[in-house]
């Protein structure tokens, strides 16, 4: 049986006791959000992403786990960056992930196509983009990892929307 990498997504993290996220909708995201349904992970859906970094922030600090945040691409992520750099400087761990152009339509200007890693690494612990949504369980349990371990802090990771519509067989 195949499953998509939206699903995938929310299937790794609720394997890694996520039960929140904390987004503002965005269109290429239903796949995720579909997948954090069929999981149990509740959906916060809040009026601008700076929330829900900040969301993601205030849930890691009182409940002691990881927070994770998510917007769709181009500006929507970007709005992430002021409460993951408070997460950095305040040694949080948060996992901020971001909706990206389709891989295909990279470096033309499509779908608001910003370079959304290179924003991130500054301010995060580790910042990856997933190729193959074969391995999106490794690279989310490896920002995880990386976030809680240590210093903790914030980890990124880039979502290309082609790859949340792959179907991988399980």
């Amino acid at each position: 049986m195949a499953e998509h990498g939206g699903r995938i997504v929310a299937r790794t993290l609720r394997s890694r006791g996520v039960e929140q996220l904390f987004t503002l909708s965005g269109g290429h995201l239903f796949s995720v959000y579909d997948g954090c349904r069929e999981e149990g992970i509740a959906i916060v859906d809040v009026r601008h992403e700076q929330a829900a970094a900040f969301a993601g922030f205030a849930y890691s600090r009182l409940k002691n786990k990881i927070g994770v945040c998510m917007a769709a691409s181009g500006p929507a992520t970007t709005n992430l960056v002021t409460g993951v750099a408070h997460a950095w400087a305040d040694c949080t761990p948060i996992l901020a992930l971001g909706g990206a152009a389709p891989v295909s339509t990279w470096h033309r200007g499509a779908f608001q196509d910003t370079d959304q890693l290179s924003i991130f690494k500054p301010i995060t612990k580790f910042a990856d983009r997933v190729h193959n949504a074969r391995r999106i369980p490794e690279l989310v349990n490896l920002a995880i990892a990386q976030a809680m371990t240590g210093r903790t802090g914030p980890a990124y990771l880039d979502l290309p929307g082609d790859i949340l519509y792959q179907e991988v067989d399980e």
